[in-house]
């Protein structure tokens, strides 16, 4: 079960034919594992590790022979039952069958939202929006600002201040139509910068519209879904 999981998640994307092969690799293996009498005391661990994956087989082969919607719910049940079955394995000692890594809930930020996101918005940048009643509220909490000078200058700044303040995982890219990004976490909170290149693009004359239009911070809690954690 191992070398067929890695022969499908090792390099490029994977041919529906190597999936559906993975699908009966593993429905062979999980056969020969349920004929196995485990100890007792991991006897219900195992059994729930062969149903959730039989039900991770279920939803790969269902992922690679539908043409519907019905796609967005067998990736779900990839992930849930992978998590299941690989959270059971570890339970029952059986460390090598845990094929998906294990997924936590981070450890919640020592630093108030709206102040970690205020510290983020460049020195001498004019601010132009800051909703203080929703960084306190909603979990998520967004600058909007003004700076001046080249998008690559502007973007060393946010740098600097980003890695100052202990945020990690960086990176960094470009989306259209000109619009400079930085994402980053830290803790359970993560971040997105957006700065505008000049000139800013034909739609920013609308005054209905400000996305893409206007550098901005903006940082939110991560919040994993129990079903992942341990549901």
């Amino acid at each position: 079960m191992e070398d067929a999981a890695s022969a499908v998640t090792a390099g490029s994307k994977p041919t529906d034919d190597e999936a559906l092969d993975l699908v009966r690799t593993w429905r062979a293996a999980l056969d020969e594992l349920e004929a196995i009498d485990p100890p007792v005391d991991v006897r219900p661990d195992v059994a729930r590790m062969i149903a959730a994956y039989r039900n991770t087989t279920r939803a790969l082969e269902t992922l690679v022979t539908v043409d519907d919607e019905t796609v967005l719910a067998a990736a779900a049940g990839i992930a849930v039952f992978g998590q299941r079955g690989s959270r059971a394995a570890r339970e029952a000692g059986l460390d090598r069958c845990a094929f998906f890594p294990a997924i936590e809930q981070p450890g919640p930020d020592p630093q108030g939202m709206y102040d970690a996101t205020r510290e983020l918005v460049p020195p001498g940048a004019t601010v132009l929006f800051e909703d203080e009643a929703a960084c306190g509220d909603e979990g998520s909490c967004r600058f909007e600002f003004e700076t001046e000078g080249p998008v690559g200058k502007r973007m060393d700044a946010v740098r600097r201040i980003v890695r100052a303040n202990g945020w990690s995982n960086v990176r960094e890219g470009r989306s259209p139509p000109a619009t400079t990004w930085l994402m980053a976490s830290r803790n359970d909170y993560a971040l997105t910068v957006e700065l505008v290149g000049r000139p800013l693009p034909e739609h920013c004359g609308r005054s209905d519209l400000s996305w893409g239009c206007v550098d901005s911070v903006w940082v939110h809690r991560i919040d994993v879904p129990d079903v992942l954690t341990g549901g």
